[in-house]
């Protein structure tokens, strides 16, 4: 695991809507898919123009899997683990996570007869609701996707009181049907394009009432 706290490694960003912020005081990366500088795997939390809220997004660099010539079997599988200290600036108010769904988007090359599954699972600390967006993409795929993706389990989700500790897992998957003899993958695609950004959206409501 990886503990990003100093200046180069610790993202913090704090953005105002409305009346209140939503602060990421920090967090830490886990998984063979999760760099650990944080300029390839970094946090985000801004607000939103679509929803009134905000948006986290998780961006990962090189968090594609590959099938090819001489890729190992577990690189068909891509996985990384995000842990995130939130908090807001306002009392008394929580987050409601994931009322929008989820959005992904990344670099992967697909040929007929190949899928990926693509799934983002999300968990506070103490709070026994789960989150899950998913994605299926089948090829072709020239290159980039950005798609919305399907919710299951309980859809949406809200942090304790204050904020707390959201646990958020990415993992994909491609597998293939196809004999089809695939070439290399390319070797001089930019890091921009290749980088992934796996987004659900964040608003800040009141806490309830415990009278």
């Amino acid at each position: 695991m990886y503990q990003l706290f100093n200046v180069q490694l610790l993202l913090l960003i704090i953005f105002q809507v409305s009346a209140a912020t939503i602060i990421l005081n920090s967090f830490t990366t886990s998984g063979p898919s999760c760099p650990p500088d944080s300029a390839l795997t970094t946090a985000h939390i801004f607000p939103s123009s679509s929803n009134n809220g905000f948006n986290f997004t998780q961006r990962i660099d090189n968090f594609r899997p590959r099938l090819g010539p001489g890729v190992p079997i577990t690189a068909s599988r891509s996985n990384c683990t995000v842990t995130l200290n939130v908090t807001l600036s306002e009392p008394n108010t929580r987050i409601y996570l994931n009322l929008n769904g989820g959005y992904f988007s990344g670099y992967a090359p697909m040929i007929k007869g190949d899928t990926m599954q693509t799934v983002a699972t999300y968990d506070w600390l103490d709070n026994p609701l789960h989150i899950r967006n998913s994605l299926i993409l089948r090829g072709p795929n020239v290159g980039r996707f950005d798609r919305r993706g399907d919710t299951t389990d309980d859809n949406e989700n809200y942090s304790p009181c204050n904020g707390g500790i959201l646990t958020a897992v990415f993992y994909a998957r491609l597998s293939t049907t196809s004999n089809e003899v695939r070439g290399e993958f390319p070797v001089d695609v930019e890091p921009e394009v290749e980088r992934w950004g796996i987004t659900t959206s964040m608003h800040e409501v009141p806490c309830r009432s415990t009278a």
